[in-house]
């Protein structure tokens, strides 16, 4: 551009030039900034909205949605609801802010065409008066062209730079948020014996609520032990799980692993001893039954018999092994040659995961809630069998599974209201045998 602007110094009127592009690049980008700011708040304020729409959209292309979508007949509710979100309610704001800023655009372009062709007249005019040959009107022209266009588009690009600042500070900002859940300084190696786990005087409610789960809870949890926790839906059972992984930390009390604070220690160190599965399992579709089994153990080479191993406690082995493929499999039929399991065999599978990862403490959620009677018998049969050396801590609502466990322990509104094992507890003929035997009748 510099090159430029010295041919042009052969121009008498040269600096009006650069003074008359100046300005309309100036008067160009401040609104150009207005609106890009305007539109990047509009598009952050309406994420959720136009997140709510585009989800909306996907489930009528989503296949595990498509069964309820059709048997239900929702397909136009939820294009009506996108339709509603982005069609009536996004786009005529959106389009309200990006047509005034292209007005402005034309009108600064018309501006541009005005002040150039008032430009190329004086060339002109000056070739006419023979101060200057035509051939010289064209190469003057060509640099005015070159000039205008260079110095807007130095002024364009500070404009798009400022607008990747406002979505780069809130890459940093997601960066720069601190963890409500702050790592211990201690550091925990690999359990050698399996861990004792205590609360004292535990209070907990959820944050932005004002709801106690538990007040002044207590409950120690033994070197070994098979531990199950059962209650009506809602009582905190869960909870417990979340605080002993610390997903959440408690509000008041502590609690203790081998006797050190939770809080205390180094939570990633902590998660290396900890094997958990939770009732909305994930099964990774876009992988294959190894790697799904081999991710319990995501830092060491996959060992395949441990894995064939660790599918065969989860009774999955009958229908893996016939697949076309095996362990390699992959359970998604979207991709050539997978396959779609059943939601019970999903279930298996990711089972398979949490025995082959193999942890001091073994926490199981609701482990068997889409699986049928006679497998569930036989996975835990080998979760007794298998984990005889761990601490295991099992929710189920099933109370069969649970009489081999050590102790089991009923909740209610945040307190203990029975313990014992299941022999213990059904003598008691209280609220456990009472569970129990309903569950009994219903099989029957």
């Amino acid at each position: 551009m510099l090159g430029y602007m010295v041919i042009l110094t052969q121009i008498d009127f040269w600096p009006y030039i650069i003074l008359i592009f100046l300005f309309i690049s100036i008067i160009y980008i401040f609104p150009a900034s207005f609106y890009r700011k305007k539109s990047f708040k509009y598009d952050f304020d309406t994420t959720e909205m136009r997140r709510i729409a585009n989800t909306s959209l996907n489930v009528t292309t989503t296949q595990k949605f498509l069964p309820d979508i059709l048997v239900l007949g929702a397909f136009k509710f939820f294009k009506n609801k996108h339709t509603d979100l982005m069609i009536n309610t996004y786009y005529p704001k959106a389009y309200q802010i990006y047509s005034r800023w292209n007005i402005w655009i034309g009108f600064n372009r018309f501006i541009s065409v005005v002040i150039s062709s008032g430009i190329y007249y004086f060339i002109i005019k000056m070739a006419v008066d023979g101060l200057i040959s035509v051939g010289q009107v064209t190469f003057f022209m060509g640099n005015i062209n070159n000039i205008n266009y260079n110095i807007k588009n130095v002024f364009i690009n500070i404009s798009k730079i400022k607008e990747k600042t406002l979505y780069l500070k809130l890459v940093v900002d997601f960066f720069e948020t601190k963890p409500n859940i702050k790592s211990g300084e201690i550091f925990l190696p690999r359990l050698t014996k399996p861990p004792e786990i205590e609360f004292i005087n535990v209070s907990f409610k959820y944050p932005n609520t004002n709801k106690y789960i538990y007040r002044d809870f207590n409950l120690k949890i033994y070197s070994g032990e098979k531990l199950a926790i059962v209650g009506r839906n809602g009582v905190g059972k869960t909870t417990l799980i979340k605080l002993i992984t610390r997903f959440h930390d408690v509000t008041k009390g502590q609690i203790l692993i081998n006797g050190i604070d939770i809080r205390s220690l180094q939570i990633n160190e902590w998660y290396k001893n900890v094997s958990l599965f939770l009732q909305e399992f994930n099964l990774f579709e876009f992988l294959t039954v190894k790697d799904n089994v081999a991710l319990g153990k995501i830092n060491k080479p996959i060992d395949e018999d441990k894995v064939m191993n660790a599918l065969k406690k989860a009774d999955a082995w009958d229908f893996v092994s016939k697949y076309e493929h095996g362990i390699n499999q992959i359970l998604n039929n979207a991709y050539t040659g997978g396959i779609k399991p059943s939601t019970g065999q999903a279930q298996k599978i990711a089972i398979a995961r949490f025995f082959y990862r193999d942890s001091p403490l073994m926490i199981l959620d609701e482990p068997t809630s889409s699986i049928d009677v006679v497998s569930e018998s036989k996975i835990f049969d080998a979760i007794y069998k298998t984990f005889k050396d761990k601490t295991v801590i099992i929710i189920s609502h099933r109370l069969s599974t649970l009489r081999k466990a050590d102790r089991i322990i009923v909740i209610d509104d945040g307190k203990i209201i029975e313990e014992g094992t299941h022999e213990q507890l059904l003598k008691l003929n209280s609220v456990y045998a009472n569970m129990y035997n309903m569950q009994m009748q219903n099989i029957s």
